[in-house]
């Protein structure tokens, strides 16, 4: 008998009406989709326009983390019993059977239906009578799976199985492209944090910087609590250097904590990592012997903690420690691959650290070394000063034998006796004691008594070409000091200059700022030697065969300049001599 044509009307009005309500909620959630790479959202919009379409009471949606089991990401009228059970049992019930079809499975009756599994029981307790699980199918990979619950017994045609299958191929590729944009996002937030966290490393020489830069860098972004052992050269214990805590402050010390209970190498987490040169995981899933416990893990109050060895040049320096105390965190592979990376540059600069301190200790104790043999110096050298000069006096003939001898002993204890005054400013200049007694005096005065003091003791030949712009310069200045800076100056231009060359003196003020340039006819300074030049017993190369002295001439002469406000400076090039610049503020 054939169907009344109202009843087929009205059927074919509801099918209208429903395929309206799919089109609607695809477009909707395709238009989310392409409006953004964050998945709560979409698997949120998928839940409600899901169970509204189809008529669901309840619903859940199944997501897979890399390398993970399918579980809840986010449900709608379940009991957390009941996901639990799905967590835990998902690939052995209906949803395993949609996961390896890579197609929709409906189970009509869920109390008579074999594909529930071990969930039977569970899925009864929880009241329903049917469901569809639809998989979200990428590649022919399965990365979750929309859930569809019904307390009464319901059906699914064939175009309503279409239409899910439609909707769960829209969040696959959604699931798809956010796993890819979250991907990429996280090599940016990785290359950056290896280049901030290597420019900060690089940025200091100090170890204790460079240790605390890394445990607070560590702790931004790989866990909740960082430490730095370092390993002493014949030594098995490592000691804590740095450590930075994120906990909120409860009174507990727990950087006294770790101080009393310092690893060896090969005792514990810690210990084990530093010893075999190796990452070592430690958590609930890779704990160590129970015997002894490990201090560093439960009773830090710590679920997680990853330890990385600092290997410089295969050399054990020390070791990073990463703690993690929220259950809700977890340590990834990409975090395992990023704190080796980091600890690779950790370890790099820690040795530049070392060598860099080694070498101030060093420096220091010779600065001490000199410092104290210049005050021993100092009471002989008067003595011999004070009576060679008598002795000068008293000579009748200066040119007699005995009188050029007493001529070299004085000449040489004047050597001597600059060198002890280099030595005891240097210390002076390292202790920020370097003493001037300011006074108005005239520059060009000061530089040309300096020259007259050095052009007596020149060679024969050596030219000294003097041009001065304005016949005088006032300066508040150390006359003494400044006459010392620009002795060493022309020095050192008499010591470079061939016994034929000419010494340039160029005497200029502009814009309430006197210059005097001193420039020889030497061999020139490269690139390297400029480079070098005010440094601490920098000697260079001392030509004609002529002695140098301590390399603290140019050093002690920057300091001098420096505290009257001033600059000095150097120029030249191989083979067109050398140019000195001192630069001071004039009134």
């Amino acid at each position: 008998m054939d169907e009344p044509a109202g009843a087929f009307d009205a059927s074919l009005q509801r099918r209208y009406w429903a395929a309206q309500r799919r089109a609607q909620a695809l477009y909707d959630l395709s238009t989310l989709i392409t409006s953004t790479h964050e998945i709560d959202p979409i698997v949120e919009l998928l839940l409600n326009q899901a169970r509204q379409v189809f008529g669901a009471d309840r619903a859940a949606v199944f997501l897979r983390n890399l390398g993970e089991p399918l579980r809840c990401a986010n449900a709608v009228g379940l009991s957390a019993a009941y996901l639990e059970a799905v967590n835990e049992n998902y690939r052995r019930a209906a949803g395993g059977a949609a996961e390896v079809r890579r197609q929709p499975v409906y189970v009509g009756d869920v109390q008579t239906d074999p594909l529930m599994g071990p969930l039977h029981d569970a899925v009864v307790r929880e009241g329903i009578r049917s469901l569809v699980v639809v998989p979200f199918i990428h590649e022919d990979a399965a990365l979750g799976a929309l859930a569809l619950y019904h307390d009464t017994p319901h059906s699914y045609a064939a175009d309503d199985l279409a239409a899910l299958t439609t909707f769960a191929n829209q969040v696959a590729v959604a699931l798809a492209n956010a796993r890819l944009f979250s991907a990429a996002e996280r090599q940016l937030r990785r290359a950056t944090f290896l280049v901030e966290t290597g420019r900060l490393l690089n940025s200091s020489l100090e170890m204790g910087q460079v240790l605390h830069a890394l445990s607070r860098s560590v702790t931004e972004v790989l866990g909740e609590a960082c430490a730095i052992y370092l390993l002493h050269k014949n030594e098995e214990d490592l000691t804590l250097a740095a450590y930075t805590d994120t906990r909120p402050a409860d009174g507990s010390d727990w950087m006294a904590y770790l101080q009393a209970r310092l690893p060896r190498l090969g005792g514990g987490g810690i210990g084990q990592a530093a010893l075999h040169g190796e990452t070592l995981l430690v958590d609930g899933d890779h704990p160590l012997a129970a015997d002894p416990p490990d201090p560093y893990r439960i009773p830090f109050g710590a679920h997680t903690y990853l330890v990385t060895p600092l290997l410089a040049q295969q050399r054990l320096v020390g070791a990073v420690v990463v703690w993690l105390f929220d259950p809700r965190l977890t340590t990834t592979a990409d975090d395992i691959q990023l704190l080796d990376a980091l600890a690779d540059q950790a370890a790099i600069a820690l040795e530049n650290a070392r060598l860099y301190e080694r070498e101030r200790h060093a420096q220091q104790a010779k600065d001490e070394f000199l410092s104290a043999v210049s005050h021993e110096l100092r009471t002989p050298l008067t003595a011999i000063l004070g009576y060679t000069q008598l002795m000068r006096k008293s000579a009748l003939d200066e040119g007699s034998r005995f009188g050029q001898q007493v001529n070299i002993i004085w000449s040489q204890a004047q050597r001597l006796n600059r060198l002890v005054d280099s030595l005891l400013d240097i210390s002076n200049i390292e202790q920020g004691q370097l003493q001037l007694t300011l006074a108005r005096v005239d520059l060009w005065t000061v530089v040309q008594e300096a020259l007259e003091r050095v052009r007596a003791s020149s060679r024969p030949g050596l030219l000294f070409e003097v041009v001065a712009a304005t016949p005088q310069c006032w300066v508040q200045g150390d006359a003494t000091r400044l006459s010392q800076v620009f002795e060493q100056l022309l020095a050192n231009a008499m010591k470079y200059s061939p016994a034929d060359g000419t010494i340039c003196l160029e005497l200029t003020d502009t814009d309430s700022r006197a210059i005097v340039r001193i420039r020889d006819s030497g061999p020139g300074l490269s690139a390297a030697k400029l480079s070098q030049l005010f440094r601490r017993y920098y000697q260079g190369d001392t030509p004609l065969n002529r002695t140098g002295g301590l390399g603290l001439g140019l050093y002690v002469s920057r300091a001098i300049i420096e505290a009257h406000g001033g600059t000095i400076s150097a120029a030249g090039a191989p083979g067109g001599g050398a140019a000195f610049q001192v630069t001071l503020p004039c009134e």
